[in-house]
């Protein structure tokens, strides 16, 4: 009797357990259809947009007026602009800035409606770069005109103020982010221990440009140029400067930077350098690159062609082109980045009050 009560208990159980288990199964089916339903419908409607944007067209952008025509240029050059090599995703990237910043000059003096609108145009003879945007404001009862030109947004009454020159010194400054990257090689030592050491270190602004980019003599003998993978060869380490005097340059460069990197901890070990955690962006540990990997270190090169649509390191690598395209991956989710970063200091802040209250 016993003995069939605890069968009869146990079937139920088991049959509790199957229901249980049933359900979470029905649970998580209905989650993965629901979170490819709403995959789907966002990539047809990433491509749709992207099918207007390759209909925009210069007669379009020519046609428009005032905010719209800034609107059309946008959806224009975003699919029309080359983006297949990093130099070119900078490029796109600062002519969308430009762009934007003549939006806002529109939205800014026009917030009345007391100005007729017109802009500018011109575009190459490939109609992918602009050479040329120029806003100008009309007032539509005084007439007085205000003149905008693109590259920097100030104003000059009756002409144009042209500040290319100042833009580029700009483009050209340290600035407050920096993208590293190493390159390394094989050495022996005197006892005839293997090492990796140092062989050349390239650092890029947040503008893509080379703030510096040197080839280090090893302290001991190269027994392996890693050439192939590296893209180091004999004749690039031949007069090159020491690694003390290449660290202390470094050093000096980074100091109160916030630093860029893929798989950071490898270039500042190769350098014998420290950095402040709260400094450092990791583009290998940012959750939404991680994604690709199944939530482990994804390869700059997967993240360089799925996130930007660039083929790369087919061969040797390029310390400068790594560099360039791990700041081109923080720039893409930089707004999202400093948000958590904020969010991350806040609760830091609160457990210290938790703490010293």
């Amino acid at each position: 009797m016993k003995k069939e009560i605890l069968k009869k208990e146990s079937a139920k159980k088991k049959k509790r357990e199957e229901s249980i288990n049933g359900k979470g199964e029905k649970i998580k089916k209905a989650i993965k259809e629901e979170v490819k339903k709403r995959r789907d419908e966002k990539l047809e409607s990433e491509e749709e947009k992207a099918q207007e944007s390759a209909e925009v067209s210069i007669e379009h952008i020519n046609s428009a007026t005032g905010n719209a025509k800034v609107d059309v240029l946008l959806q224009y050059l975003q699919a029309k602009m080359p983006k297949n090599t990093p130099t070119e995703w900078f490029t796109f990237l600062e002519t969308i800035e430009k762009v934007g910043r003549t939006k806002r000059i529109i939205e800014k003096m026009n917030s009345k409606d007391e100005y007729h609108v017109d802009v500018e145009i011109k575009l190459d003879s490939n109609g992918s770069t602009i050479e040329k945007i120029v806003v100008y404001l009309k007032n539509k009862v005084t007439t007085e005109l205000k003149t905008f030109n693109l590259k920097n947004g100030k104003q000059q009454n009756g002409n144009t103020h042209n500040v290319e020159d100042e833009e580029e010194a700009k483009k050209h400054q340290t600035g407050k982010f920096l993208a590293i990257d190493c390159e390394m090689v094989g050495t022996k030592t005197a006892d005839g221990r293997l090492l990796s050491e140092l062989a050349r270190v390239s650092i890029v602004n947040f503008y893509g440009k080379v703030v510096m980019d040197k080839y280090v003599k090893p302290k001991n003998k190269v027994y392996d140029y890693r050439t192939w993978v590296s893209g180091i060869k004999p004749k690039h380490l031949q007069g090159a400067a020491s690694f003390a005097q290449v660290q202390a340059e470094v050093k000096s460069l980074i100091v109160d930077k916030t630093l860029v990197g893929h798989d950071i901890k490898h270039d500042l070990k190769s350098l014998h350098l420290k950095h402040s955690l709260e400094l450092i962006r990791d583009t290998s540990r940012y959750h939404h690159f991680r994604k690709h990997a199944n939530n482990k270190t994804p390869g700059l090169k997967k993240l360089a062609l799925l996130e930007l649509g660039l083929k790369v390191q087919a061969g040797e690598h390029d310390s400068v082109d790594d560099a360039l395209i791990t700041m081109l991956l923080f720039r893409k989710v930089k707004p999202e980045w400093d948000l958590l970063v904020k969010k991350k200091a806040r609760v830091k802040v609160k457990r210290v009050e938790r703490a010293v209250g």
